[in-house]
């Protein structure tokens, strides 16, 4: 008769206990040589001898004493240190990478083509109006496939991005050049013209799609 119903209590001790223990990752630290991360869905690669991920905003630091790696699609970085948070909706997302360091990419639509950047100090990545606007600063470079080529301080690249034809829509984005900036100490050279300026402004001519003949 002096024994006690404890039933409840316990029960609420394992309710609490299992609540306790209802944990989630926010960040998570490795090392190797190298750590390497992928994510085919959304195309996307890194390498790297350290590797820091917050789980909250998919935010990637790489670095190390060797080169660090981030492929998006087309698009391949390699650099000394690297933030990479990724875009929504397979944008291209944010990035700096401290240099010297370079990346291989490919523009597409009627400029499609392979192009090659390298930049002294910094490479940024960043959306800025509904576009992405790519800076390379520290005796940047670029060639353009194989038909010319660009140095300078800085160069600044403004993007269109857009859904590549029949892939779902977190698949990475087509990107077509809308115009681009070089200064300090221009030099330029291409079939066409070499020369040395102050500055250089450039505007991309967009291929409009021709609409499907009317039925009938």
């Amino acid at each position: 008769s002096g024994e006690s119903d404890e039933s409840g209590a316990l029960g609420d001790d394992s309710s609490a206990s299992k609540a306790a223990w209802d944990l989630k990752p926010r960040r998570i630290e490795a090392w190797g040589n190298p750590v390497i991360v992928s994510a085919p869905s959304q195309g996307v690669e890194v390498r790297g001898q350290r590797l820091d991920y917050d789980f909250q905003n998919g935010r990637i630091v790489l670095d190390g004493t060797d080169e660090v790696f981030l492929q998006q699609g087309d698009n391949k970085i390699h650099a000394r240190s690297l933030e990479y948070e990724p875009g929504r909706d397979g944008a291209l997302g944010q990035v700096v990478a401290r240099g010297p360091g370079r990346l291989d990419g490919r523009m597409q639509g009627r400029l499609a083509r392979g192009f090659r950047a390298v930049w002294g100090e910094q490479l940024q990545i960043r959306p800025v109006d509904g576009q992405q606007v790519i800076s390379l600063t520290g005796g940047a470079k670029l060639d353009y496939g194989g038909v010319g080529g660009l140095a300078a301080e800085a160069i600044h690249f403004w993007l269109l991005e857009a859904d590549r034809p029949k892939t779902p829509p977190e698949a990475p984005k087509q990107l077509r050049p809308d115009r681009m900036l070089a200064t300090g100490d221009v030099e330029l050279r291409s079939a066409q013209l070499i020369g040395k300026v102050d500055q250089l402004e450039v505007w991309f001519e967009q291929q409009v799609p021709s609409e499907p003949p009317a039925a009938g």
